[in-house]
Parts: structure tokens; sequence; C-alpha cells
């Protein structure tokens, strides 16, 4: 990634070529203040991003240095046992460390804000490491289920019983956790500051709002809510997402594809 800059310095000028996978954004130059000078490298240093947001980053900072583009894969899980919950409300998860940037606060305004109105519909968790005080303050609120920090084994267990899975990120250059919700057919809500929300066409395979917006993320969970009856056919549309950009069979062509022709 793009933090392991000096060691690139290091290493380029040996005869060997090197590929350099970057997944970053302009926050994470900004925390290491890396310069035009640290991303100087010479021709056998072959540059892939993991988005269009991770690329534009380094044009940015690297004046426009030759960059590719690179998309990760997830192995397809196999499909759980069926969720034995009852299905009269709809189950909306952030999944992931609660933190400024995952913005889980705009979530939980969202739902703050709407309660009244939503509480008969849907059902909002939070999934992913949590202070034990971020805890205390959303379980005082009797509106959020809080799971913490779970297994990946037992987050794939939890699949079935989510319908939407949400992601109001300030700044994500391209969240694992959308890929894998499109793998397991759920209708997922993307802000525009994700790099998911390039391969989302809104209200046909997922839902985008904008970041940092309690009104844009409202607007999404309310069209979810009035239109249930779309869920399943979002969540195949999204599945064709995965499997055309994110599965592991298309990452597996693309690395092969790069290590043959910079061999």
């Amino acid at each position: 990634t793009v933090t392991l800059y000096r060691l690139v310095l290091n290493i380029e000028s040996l005869n060997i070529p090197i590929i350099w996978w970057l997944h970053e954004e302009d926050n994470i130059y900004d925390a290491y203040n890396i310069k035009e000078s640290d991303l100087v490298h010479s021709k056998n240093v072959f540059v892939y991003g993991v988005s269009d947001r991770a690329i534009r980053s380094y044009y940015k900072y690297s004046n426009k240095h030759n960059i590719k583009k690179l998309v990760y894969g997830i192995e397809q899980h196999p499909e759980r046992i069926r969720s034995k919950r009852k299905k009269d409300k709809i189950v909306f998860a952030v999944i992931g460390s609660v933190d400024k940037r995952k913005a889980q606060d705009v979530f939980v305004n969202a739902i703050d804000r709407n309660w009244e109105r939503w509480k008969s519909f849907a059902e909002f968790w939070i999934i992913g490491c949590i202070t034990e005080e971020q805890k205390l303050e959303y379980i005082k609120m009797n509106k959020i289920r809080i799971w913490g920090a779970l297994e990946h084994d037992e987050l794939m267990n939890i699949y079935p019983d989510i319908n939407v899975v949400v992601c109001p990120s300030r700044n994500d250059p391209l969240p694992v956790v959308l890929a894998e919700g499109m793998m397991h057919k759920k209708v997922c809500i993307a802000s525009d500051m994700t790099g998911t929300a390039e391969y989302i066409e809104p209200y046909k395979n997922g839902l985008i709002c904008k970041a940092g917006d309690i009104d844009s993320l409202s607007e999404s969970i309310q069209w979810v809510i009035e239109h249930k009856n779309f869920l399943k056919e979002i969540g195949e549309k999204a599945f064709w997402v995965y499997d055309k950009f994110f599965s592991m069979s298309q990452f597996r062509e693309s690395i092969l594809e790069i290590v043959a022709k910079t061999l």
C-alpha cells in the first residue's frame, strides 16, 4: 500500500519488476506527509489502484505518474442456512469498526431523527469493534442492536438475517463489506465517498447517499422501507456486480494478466 513508499524507494533500484498496489485516499497521504518526491519511481515499478478514488489520490500527490486499476477479489462463501427469524422487519446493518471515517454517527442520527416512523418497520444493527463508552451510549438509546466485533465466520453466519448493508463512510476507497453484501445478494446503501458507488445504479442494484448527510441517508432508508417488494430483485442485480467486478475469478484473471505483462 502507499504506506510502504519508503520500501519502494529503497528497492526500486533493483533490477526486478515491482507491482505496487494502492488502496488509500488523501487522508493517508496527508497523515504520512507523502510528497511527490516520495512517489518518484523507475520504469520497473508498476503502480495499481484499487478504485478510481485511490487512483485520483495517487494522481494528485504524484503529479500524474502512471497508474492503472486493480480491483480486489473476495472468495464466494457457500450459502448459509436460511434465517429462522421473523421477517416482519427489515434489518439495516452497518458493519465495520466504529470510527468517524466509517460514519456510524450519521447512521445513528438518522435513526434517532426518524425513529417514530421507522420503528414498526425496521431494525438497526451496528456490527464491529466499538469502545465501551460508545457502546453504552448507543445501548441507552434503545433503538439499535450493538453486536461488537465478530470473527469473519461469525459475520457470515449473520448475513442471512440482514436485508440491507449500509456503508455511510465519509471516506472509503473500496469497502470490502459492500462487496460481501453484494455477494450475499443484499441491498447496499453506499455513500458517494465510497469507491463502490461507481458500480451502483441507484434503485437498480443498490442505493447511493451523500456522505455525512443525515437527510440523504434517511431518504435512502425510507425508500427501502417503502419499496420492500423490490429488495430481492435489487439483491439479485447486486450479486451480478459482485460476480463481474469483485469475484475471485476476475481477480485471478487480472493478476495473471498483470504478472504476464510485467515479466
